[in-house]
């Protein structure tokens, strides 16, 4: 294989490996994105709910109490009463999660839930609620505020976040609320029996319940890849343009003076033979000569003067040749000397 042929071998390795590792970070750098716009995403739906019930709890169910009614866990039954804030979200929310196609869904939970429904589930919620408590227990949530618990793990054999945001005890009406419940016979029971101790007080701040939001990540990867594929196409392209010209230029400017300086130097190594062979014959006409004048010497003959004549004659001309190849290979040198120090950018 020629300098060519290795060259571009070691540029298109050269080129994989760029774009291997171009691809590594850029799907590193996706999955990180990926995993930041679904809890971006999940926040922002906790963050709604939240101020839909402040909303309405401040809004509605204020006004109607002014009014003298309000809400009721049992307001089906009773004229004038309305939902409970976590029975309107629990609507909601069903409403929201029957309509988005799978898109997200989100529920209210809680450790002192008053409907059957809204209790902890499954082991995330387990865990999930545990957490929220430790933050309280240290007193985490009340000096650098309430941190969100998540995970991203496999559903159903799809990837999914799960999510749980602290709902607290945010305003007075509320805890005197559930304070109240909490010492309803039934609910009672409903702790007893869920292994709770019962008769729970709350005071403004505390932690009351959680909101779980949960968030197939193939709908967030989805729009990630999209824009992950027109980078990725992008840079590949980019690269491609790039090395094309690199190549252009260093096959100009560097392998085709090469490859034209061994030619010279295959040129001057023929030279240098047809000196050496000049040479030879220089030696061998020299060598007759001696043996001619010896003759001329000891015959005294006319003949060997003339033989000797013919041989010097032949000598010149061998060895005007021999200067010519000299002089050849002289240029050459020169030549292939000045290319070459182009080639490693050597002043001359």
């Amino acid at each position: 294989m020629g300098i060519r042929g290795k060259f571009r071998l070691l540029m298109a390795g050269f080129f994989l490996l760029i774009v291997g590792f171009s691809y590594f970070l850029i799907e590193r750098s996706n999955k990180q994105l990926i995993e930041l716009e679904a809890l971006r995403i999940a926040d922002i739906i906790s963050n709604q709910v939240l101020a839909d019930r402040a909303i309405y709890t401040g809004k509605v169910v204020q006004k109607l109490k002014a009014d003298g009614t309000g809400s009721d866990r049992h307001s089906a039954k009773k004229s004038g009463f309305i939902l409970l804030p976590a029975q309107f979200i629990r609507s909601v929310a069903d409403k929201v999660n029957e309509q988005n196609r799978g898109l997200y869904s989100y529920h209210l939970r809680s450790k002192w839930n008053l409907n059957e429904t809204q209790g902890l589930q499954d082991d995330f919620d387990s865990w999930a609620w545990q957490g929220l408590e430790a933050q309280e227990k240290s007193g985490q949530s009340s000096s650098s505020g309430w941190q969100s618990i998540y995970r991203f793990t496999e559903v159903n054999n799809q990837e999914v976040l799960q999510y749980y945001k602290a709902d607290t005890a945010s305003a007075q009406p509320c805890v005197s609320c559930h304070n109240a419940y909490e010492q309803n016979p039934d609910v009672k029971a409903m702790r007893v029996a869920a292994g709770v101790k019962p008769g729970k007080q709350w005071k403004l701040n505390e932690l009351m319940g959680a909101i779980r939001v949960e968030i197939p990540i193939n709908t967030v990867k989805a729009m990630a890849n999209d824009g992950r594929n027109t980078l990725v196409l992008s840079l590949i392209i980019l690269f491609i343009t790039g090395f094309a010209a690199m190549m252009v230029v260093i096959i100009k400017s560097i392998i085709n003076p090469i490859e034209s300086s061994m030619e010279d130097l295959t040129s001057f190594s023929k030279k240098i033979d047809s000196v050496v062979e000049c040479s030879r014959d220089l030696l061998k006409t020299a060598d007759e000569q001696v043996h001619i004048y010896e003759g001329a010497r000891t015959n005294k003959g006319k003949a060997s003067i003339n033989e000797l004549i013919k041989m010097a004659d032949r000598s010149a001309m061998s060895a005007e040749e021999s200067a010519a190849h000299c002089l050849e290979l002289k240029e050459s040198f020169a030549e292939s000397s000045s290319r070459f120090a182009k080639i490693i950018g050597l002043k001359k």
